[in-house]
């Protein structure tokens, strides 16, 4: 599977409201990245880059592979 921004995007918002982040103000701030950032990744306009990405995945507990499409998408409570 290629990668695409619109994957990325729904795989991210799929896990973040998993996790408990019920707004992207709460996780951007746990994550230490821009709002709007996020709400851009969220909505498959942007895509991060891998420093972003590896934060948001480790902010998330789960791998970059599996955010980003490469791997089925687990998530543990």
């Amino acid at each position: 599977m290629a990668y695409s921004n619109e994957v990325f995007g729904n795989r991210l918002a799929l896990a973040r409201k998993s996790k408990g982040f019920k707004t992207q103000a709460d996780f951007a701030r746990k994550a230490e990245v821009d709002v709007n950032s996020i709400a851009r990744y969220e909505a498959g306009i942007n895509s991060p880059n891998l420093d972003t990405a590896c934060k948001i995945a480790s902010t998330l507990g789960i791998s970059l592979d599996s955010l980003t499409g490469l791997q089925p998408l687990i998530i543990d409570d």
